[in-house]
């Protein structure tokens, strides 16, 4: 008997087996999810140690899944989701950290007669200033910029300046032919804090008419106000007009402190806010002043710190209320030698004060030494127990044609220690289990410093241990 095949019955058939392959797929994925979730992995000592500390954080997979975790009162817990938009999030993430722009620019009311002066010379202008201004540009997480003038340089002859042509764009700003007959460009913290509905940033040394010390943002304009601001200017078709460098929105200063040297840092901590410096004898201070400026605490840290050393402070994620964490140069041991100094705040007054040497976990490789990360500290209740959170590194193994290759890979290890002496009670390391297939593909951790400040990122997965808002 003759047959006839029927698409339509084929198409069925083949529409039901994708279904099940789909189906399969689905529950393959769900199933394995759990093998993403975060636990605390090779524990020594005692569990109950974790009890009294608050930790919590995510994990970003690569192939949109996020895992959350926590630590509250010494109960572990984890999940992992589906998260079709974290790749998006991720993006955004990496997009809302803090830079700086700085620039010396001829100020806005000498414009006009510095390009009637210009001459072009190949693809560029070239005029004399009689003084230029030194304008940083603040970007915030938030998208939203500030951009302020710093201090005016008159030398004594006419300075020279440049611009060059940009097709899109039309005259560049005039900069210095040569920055180095100028002054030089005072340092800024990347770090900015959001306290009491306001960003902060620390100021590190005194320059023009700006003193060391805190600043707030009062005003901060968002990229669509800045380019109308910008557009308001005259084209400048004869030479720049000054969009670049333009300032706009505001700041004022909340404190500086006395004799300060170098301002390092600032923190909320409760209702005050915890600065950092170094005063001109080079010792090392913590003050604690209120919304208005006012002095209500001086802590002295260190006698004294030597200055020949990296003096960068790296103000930690903290996720108890009324609690600020910096780890900072510590006395005259030499060069990498840390201190770690936690503070807590209630009711306006310092009631717990952590102020020790601190020594960074580290990993020979192939003789050198590779140094991990303090990524989050924390006291406990009482104040006698001490939480860190600390990137390390292991030497991993494996041979490839017979030979034994070795690398680094990354973990998080979460240790419990008397926060007098230092003994340890309890230590487990943070992982997530490693996938291949089902699309999952590499995980990747990143930390966050404060206001989403990139901190450290390595090529395993996202973390994040942000801060919990009081």
């Amino acid at each position: 008997m003759k047959t006839t095949r029927r698409p339509g019955r084929s198409l069925a058939a083949l529409a039901l087996a994708s279904a099940a392959v789909l189906a399969a797929a689905a529950v393959f994925r769900l199933a394995g999810r759990g093998a993403l979730n975060a636990c605390l992995a090779e524990p020594q000592g005692d569990p109950t140690a974790l009890q009294g500390f608050t930790v919590q954080g995510t994990v970003t997979h690569s192939a949109n899944a996020l895992t959350t975790f926590s630590v509250q009162d010494g109960a572990f817990a984890s999940a992992t989701v589906l998260d079709p938009d974290a790749e998006a999030r991720r993006a955004d993430d990496l997009g809302a950290t803090v830079s700086w722009g700085q620039y010396w620019s001829v100020p806005q009311q000498d414009l006009a007669a510095v390009n009637a002066a210009a001459t072009a010379e190949g693809a560029e202008l070239r005029s004399r200033a009689e003084r230029l201004e030194l304008v940083y540009a603040l970007y915030l997480p938030d998208g939203s910029r500030v951009s302020f003038q710093v201090l005016s340089y008159a030398g004594t002859e006419p300075i020279p300046v440049y611009s060059y042509w940009d097709g899109s764009r039309g005259w560049q700003d005039w900069g210095a032919v040569d920055e180095d007959a100028l002054p030089e460009r005072p340092a800024v913290h990347y770090e900015v804090t959001r306290w009491q509905g306001s960003y902060y940033f620390a100021w590190m040394e005194s320059a023009g008419q700006m003193p060391a010390g805190v600043y707030r943002v009062d005003e901060a304009l968002t990229a669509e106000e800045t380019a109308a601001l910008r557009d308001n200017l005259e084209d400048g078709a004869d030479g720049p007009n000054g969009r670049a460098s333009a300032s706009y929105g505001a700041i004022s200063l909340l404190y500086a402190p006395q004799n300060a040297a170098r301002v390092l840092g600032c923190r909320p901590a409760g209702s005050l806010m915890a600065v950092l410096y170094l005063d001109t004898e080079n010792a090392l201070r913590l003050d604690l002043v209120d919304g208005d400026g006012r002095l209500q605490e001086s802590l002295l840290l260190a006698e004294q710190v030597d200055t020949e050393t990296d003096c960068e402070v790296e103000p930690l994620p903290c996720q108890r209320a009324g609690e600020a964490a910096f780890l900072c140069p510590d006395g005259p041991q030499g060069h990498y030698a840390q201190r770690l100094v936690i503070v807590r705040v209630e009711n306006g007054r310092v009631t717990k004060l952590y102020n020790e040497p601190y020594a960074a976990p580290s990993t020979n490789l192939a003789g050198e030494s590779w140094g991990g990360e303090l990524c989050l500290a924390q006291l406990d209740d009482t104040g006698t127990r001490l939480l860190l959170v600390e990137e390390v590194y292991d030497v991993w193994k494996w041979t490839v044609r017979g030979y034994e290759e070795r690398t680094l890979a990354g973990s998080f290890r979460l240790t419990v220690q008397d926060a007098a002496g230092g003994k340890p009670h309890y230590t487990a390391r943070l992982k997530t289990d490693q996938l291949s297939g089902w699309g999952w593909g590499q995980r990747r951790y990143t930390l966050y410093g404060p206001a989403g400040a990139l901190t450290q990122v390595n090529a395993s997965a996202y973390v994040d241990f942000p801060d919990i808002a009081e």
